[in-house]
């Protein structure tokens, strides 16, 4: 409802005037078109650092997909 979506609002840390990215939004773009989280932020209009926080707070989990791509062996 109304109210989750403003407690949310309140709770992130995303500049002023920023809009909330749908949970859907992020796993289409940042999941199913494997865009890193820079190009995510650049389509969608929102900083690199919000993208991060909604990505934790929607647990979606975070990949190394993307121009900065970097295979570390374990």
């Amino acid at each position: 409802g109304k109210r989750s979506v403003e407690s949310l609002k309140k709770q992130s840390q995303t500049k002023l005037g920023e809009r909330t990215p749908t949970k859907e939004e992020l796993q289409f773009y940042y999941l199913e078109q494997k865009k890193s989280i820079e190009e995510v932020s650049e389509i969608l209009g929102i900083s690199k650092g919000s993208i991060s926080n909604w990505l934790t707070w929607y647990d979606i989990p975070k990949h190394n997909f993307g121009p900065q791509d970097v295979k570390i062996k374990n």
